[in-house]
């Protein structure tokens, strides 16, 4: 199979498409023909060394894809031959790839595309857990996401008006019509106000909302200055954000930076039963 190789960690310059043997499943794994593959910036920050971990060289890059089912494991009941299904797994930039039956992939719900379903497992899983596990959101809370026009912040405000939430949406000018019709109740054009240097942190004067503080920050990787850790939640808020580490599988909250009572939180695991989660919002419309 053709697949695009790494071969140093000075930037994405160094893939070159290469001939490799196709992989074969286990007992409890599906080789996948990936019909699309989306680029994360997760892929570039490996690339470029940006991580603490690196993998042996030459490494496939590509976490998310969507494709058909080739061929089974012989303990693979949940799939079949033919079947389209998308996921996140290491190495989606090449024609096939193995997969955990258990917990790489899903079914693609039929109201999505195969282009769109190839962008969902990373993004959507990672705002998923923030919001749900992390961040323990429940119905008439105050969310403000910031990156709301991002991969994972369009995906967490959809995510938060799903579970009954009060979504506000920090983006750029250009974005806000969009963050908008995703159904955030609020939007903060941050390049007319900054909100981190409010005295009280609070959502209200440019959204018309009561002087409250937000009950939970989400914020999507790289997208804020620091200050925003400590400015974007009430002291007893939580900052949710992604993993600073390579292949971003975090099971545990990783505490750091207090943030009055509460703490930054990481999310990005990868579980089947989320990429479940995600498709039964897709087939229902939410998201």
């Amino acid at each position: 199979m053709r697949a695009w190789l790494l071969d140093d960690f000075k930037g994405l310059n160094c893939l070159r498409l290469a001939e490799i043997a196709t992989p074969r499943p286990g007992n409890c794994d599906v080789l996948v023909r990936l019909h699309f593959a989306a680029l994360n910036p997760a892929d570039r920050f490996l690339a470029e060394n940006l991580y603490p971990a690196r993998p042996a060289l030459p490494h496939i890059l590509g976490r998310d894809g969507m494709g058909t089912v080739e061929a089974v494991g012989k303990s693979v009941t949940s799939f079949k031959p033919g079947d389209e299904v998308f996921g996140g797994r290491n190495g989606a930039f090449a024609e096939y790839v193995v997969v955990n039956a258990s917990r790489n992939i899903q079914l693609k719900p039929a109201r999505i595309t195969f282009e769109q379903a190839a962008g969902v497992p990373i993004a959507a899983v990672t705002a998923l857990q923030a919001l749900r596990d992390k961040g323990e959101l429940e119905e008439r809370q105050k969310v403000l996401i910031n990156g709301a026009s991002g991969g994972v912040g369009t995906f967490a405000v959809q995510i938060a008006k799903a579970f009954g939430a009060e979504v506000t949406g920090v983006t750029s000018s250009r974005n806000v019509e969009l963050v908008r019709s995703l159904g955030a109740d609020h939007v903060i054009d941050y390049k007319q106000v900054d909100f981190t240097q409010q005295d009280e942190p609070t959502v209200p004067a440019v959204t018309g909302m009561r002087q409250e503080p937000a009950e939970a920050a989400v914020r999507d990787a790289g997208l804020e200055p620091e200050s925003t850790r400590q400015q974007s939640s009430k002291p007893a808020g939580i900052v949710l954000g992604q993993s600073p580490d390579a292949g971003a599988e975090v099971d545990d909250a990783i505490p750091t930076a207090p943030v009055g009572d509460g703490r930054l939180h990481t999310a990005n695991q990868r579980r089947a039963g989320d990429l479940d989660g995600d498709a039964r919002q897709n087939r229902a419309g939410l998201i």
